[in-house]
């Protein structure tokens, strides 16, 4: 009997050896299983749960979700790099390294999000995780299905309809680009790009310009816009690590200035690069300065204005037509000006820091609603003819454009078609419909039609101007000559401002209805032009 106990103790002894035996085979086939299953980068191989740091189910991650792990640190939990959160180790299968399409010169928009319980976040527009509880985020950038933000070493897509609540901070943000333009082979383009890599610039693509334009990105300072389909360009460029985008679509040649978000593409400003761009003139470039060879010696020496201080007085230049006598194109009239000199102007006033007003800005300061800086001008254009639209010459806009500098156009809306003068640089206001005649009436001064019309009839050619440009805030005289009536009928419309002749600077004390401006004739100097601004 003894003997017998004996026997199933040993049995018993042994079939407890060898569950423990089976045990750590299991447990250590187990572990290597899990440390064999794990990469750095994987993809969920079917839909599962996403865990937190306590192995808490927070959440649902859909399958062929790609994640980059941290280093394996034992355990059946994978953890998500950079993050508090996990997965479990069978749920996932080994990849390569993907693009999470997170690019190093993106920079936060200043949008903060909130969103709302079990929020979906997307990549390729496909379900990727689900989060329990709504988490908040900063923007990085957005378009017109998504807010994309940086989460989990990924780029996802929030759709609008799941954001809880938005708030927006206060960031300084680029507002320009460089945009550099090889069209040709040149014997600088070594020394250039190795410039920009030692200044530590970077292309960015095409399409993160589109969106930069829009107002949905923002870009690192050091970010340019590189352009060329040279092949040899592009080689160089390889060499130093620097993008350069070579399927520009529409996008052509056009300013050598910096680009802003104002106007369309067909409007965009770049420079053009060549073997006399020095290192000096790419400097200028990546700071977004107009590179210009226009000469502005004078015979004399000037008085600015200081650049410190509030306007107290304004000059408001008036201009008339633009020709190009390097076209050959000639005028004829002493109010035209040849774009050669009407560019010399514009460039004093870029460099020299002029503020160049809308005319929203001007009536502000009129009315004592706004100050404004010191060194501020107001230019003027009458008509709507020779050089001033896209039907008569186009000569006025993309001279505007180029130095990203304003005017206002007076448009007699019956003589030109106000789709004429569309450009964010330029403002339309009405200087009559058809009532720009003189002789019209002996009675009057110059004969003007404006002043010896009835008050109906002045209304009714008004009220048809401000259908066509869309605005009634200023107006300005035809031959400059005015009487108590129209005033009146301005006054009665609406009109807020309105100019003439007279070759002295405004003043708030002046008559809103009569306000002067310096005539501009061919013959205007540029010494001339300094003093009057001055």
């Amino acid at each position: 009997m003894k003997k017998k106990r004996i026997n199933i103790f040993r049995v018993l002894l042994v079939l407890v050896l060898l569950v423990g035996l089976t045990l750590c085979i299991l447990i250590l086939f187990n572990e290597h299983k899990i440390k064999k299953n794990y990469n750095k980068y994987i993809i969920v191989n079917k839909d599962t749960n996403l865990y937190d740091s306590k192995k808490k189910e927070i959440g649902k991650i859909y399958k062929n979700t790609y994640f980059e792990l941290d280093k394996y640190n034992n355990g059946k939990y994978y953890k998500i790099k950079d993050s508090d959160y996990y997965i479990y180790y069978n749920d996932v299968k080994k990849t390569k390294k993907k693009d999470t399409k997170i690019k190093d010169y993106y920079v936060m928009m200043g949008k903060v999000i909130t969103l709302k319980d079990n929020t979906i976040y997307y990549i390729d527009n496909k379900k990727s995780i689900k989060i329990n509880k709504g988490k908040t985020h900063d923007v990085l950038y957005l378009d017109d299905n998504y807010y994309y933000i940086r989460f989990l070493n990924n780029l996802y897509g929030i759709k609008k309809d799941d954001i809880k609540s938005e708030k927006n901070l206060k960031m300084t943000k680029k507002d320009y680009m460089s945009i550099l333009y090889y069209e040709d082979n040149n014997d600088n383009i070594e020394a250039q790009f190795k410039y920009l890599k030692e200044n530590g610039n970077f292309g960015i693509t095409l399409e993160d310009f589109t969106l930069w334009f829009n107002d949905k990105i923002n870009i690192n300072n050091n970010g340019l816009l590189i352009l060329s389909k040279n092949e040899e360009v592009i080689k160089i460029a390889k060499k130093y690590d620097i993008y350069v985008e070579k399927d520009f679509g529409d996008y052509v040649y056009k300013n050598d200035n910096a680009s802003t978000k104002k106007g369309t593409k067909n409007s965009i400003s770049m420079y053009k690069i060549t073997s006399e761009t020095t290192n000096e003139t790419i400097k200028k470039i990546i700071d977004g300065e107009v590179i210009s060879y226009i000469d502005l010696t004078t015979n004399y020496a000037h008085n600015l204005r200081n650049k410190e201080g509030n306007a107290t007085s304004i000059a408001v230049l008036n201009y008339h037509f633009f020709y190009d006598s390097s076209l050959g194109e000639y005028c004829g009239e002493g109010n035209c000006m040849d774009t050669k000199d009407f560019e010399k102007e514009l460039y004093y006033l870029k460099v020299n820091g002029f503020k160049t007003l809308t005319m929203s800005e001007f009536i502000k300061w009129m009315y004592g609603e706004i100050e404004l800086p010191n060194r501020s001008v107001l230019l003027t254009i009458d008509d709507g003819a020779m050089g001033t639209g896209l039907d008569n010459g186009n000569k006025l806009i993309p001279l505007l454009e180029k130095y990203d500098l304003h005017a206002t156009l007076f448009l007699i809306a019956g003589w030109h078609k106000y789709s004429n003068y569309i450009s964010p640089n330029l403002d339309v206001e009405s200087h009559t419909y058809n009532m720009h005649s003189g002789g019209a009436c002996d009675s009057e001064a110059r004969g003007s039609k404006l002043l010896c019309s009835s008050r109906e009839e002045i209304k009714e050619d008004l009220t048809i101007s401000k259908n066509e440009i869309g605005t009634d805030n200023a107006f300005c005289y035809p031959m400059y000559v005015y009487n108590d009536k129209v005033i009146s009928v301005l006054k009665e419309m609406g009109y807020k401002v309105a100019f003439t002749g007279g070759d002295y600077k405004a003043t708030r004390d002046d008559d809103k209805y009569k306000i002067p401006r310096y005539h501009i004739y061919d013959s205007t100097s540029l010494d001339e032009f300094i003093d009057m601004i001055n």
